[in-house]
């Protein structure tokens, strides 16, 4: 919506699906009220009127917890592995104030550790897109530690 075009319930749907596809709003509402005629003007079929633009971010961090337990065969399906752990992530959803997430999370089991971040850009350029980086570390009971990376 530019000064000057006209304004309806297309335009209006235009301007919030364009907010919302910024990936930084939980909701976003755009309203039409009448402007103010200026004295002295002359009548004219053209109502003017200013576009109201209101947002609601979320929270710029979040951090999430949990307790996992987990059970698999061993080797032999008579070895049972049962195990607990701990579980916890940290996320920035609005990295560098360009609507970009950063996150850090771990987990802890017995047998298991591991450590991973996620980066993600909700759009490049005009088009909305997901691309996000992963690295990550795990370590399993005495083995070492495997590292990769998973972009998508």
């Amino acid at each position: 919506m530019k000064p000057g075009d006209p304004a309806g319930q297309s335009s209006i749907a235009a301007a919030q699906r364009r907010l919302y596809q910024l990936g930084v709003f939980n909701a976003a509402n755009v309203r039409l009220v009448p402007a103010a005629i200026v004295a002295g003007q002359a009548p004219s079929d053209v109502l003017p009127v200013n576009a109201i633009v209101s947002g609601v971010e979320p929270r710029r961090f979040q951090f999430i917890y949990g307790v996992e337990f987990t059970n698999a065969y061993g080797p032999i399906f008579d070895h049972f592995q049962n195990a607990v752990g701990v579980a916890a992530d940290v996320r920035d959803r609005n990295v560098f104030g360009r609507g970009m997430s950063l996150s850090l999370g771990g987990r802890y089991e017995r047998n298991t550790r591991s450590l991973r971040t996620l980066f993600a850009v909700p759009t490049l350029g005009s088009r909305r897109s997901a691309p996000t980086c992963t690295p990550r570390g795990e370590r399993n009971g005495p083995t070492p530690v495997r590292v990769g990376s998973r972009t998508s």
